[in-house]
């Protein structure tokens, strides 16, 4: 008896991410930087429940700066705030990598922190030029992790 259905459809109209609907792994991997929605949907990939009581930041793994160069494809930094290259990350944790590029910033990281942040572990794909590399094999990551949170009935095939 409970409308489900139409709370599904209420929820989809309004861009928001509804977990019991077809399309929920598909909107949330849809949401980008500028998403109003987008610590929530980051949130969906973590385990913490202490959200209130740590300075977690929305981290962009390939610095958003990087992607200010000349040298830099146009189709690359439309991908720049790309929900694959996000992560959660601690404050100062954010602020200590900035000035340091991905591959070297991850060579310093346990192989715990790239499951974590589900990161691929190729280092190869840390490198900009392999940057559209490192979001299809991120985004396999992510979807899998999508799987164990949304109910089964949301899984594509």
């Amino acid at each position: 008896d409970f409308p489900i259905a139409q709370l599904d459809e209420a929820a989809r109209s309004s861009g928001r991410v509804s977990a019991s609907s077809q399309d929920s792994i598909e909107n949330v991997l849809g949401t980008t930087y500028a998403n109003d929605n987008c610590f929530l949907a980051l949130s969906l990939l973590y385990d913490e429940r202490n959200w209130g009581t740590i300075d977690y930041q929305i981290d962009h793994l390939f610095a958003r700066d990087l992607f200010k160069s000349r040298n830099v494809r146009e189709d690359l930094r439309a991908l720049r705030d790309d929900f694959a290259n996000l992560a959660l990350v601690i404050g100062i944790e954010n602020s200590g990598k900035r000035e340091v590029p991905l591959n070297e910033w991850l060579k310093t990281r346990p192989a715990e922190y790239l499951r974590r942040h589900l990161i691929p572990s190729d280092p190869a794909l840390w490198m900009l030029d392999r940057f559209e590399d490192f979001l299809l094999e991120r985004r396999k990551l992510i979807r899998a992790r999508l799987q164990q949170v949304f109910p089964s009935e949301t899984r594509t095939p």
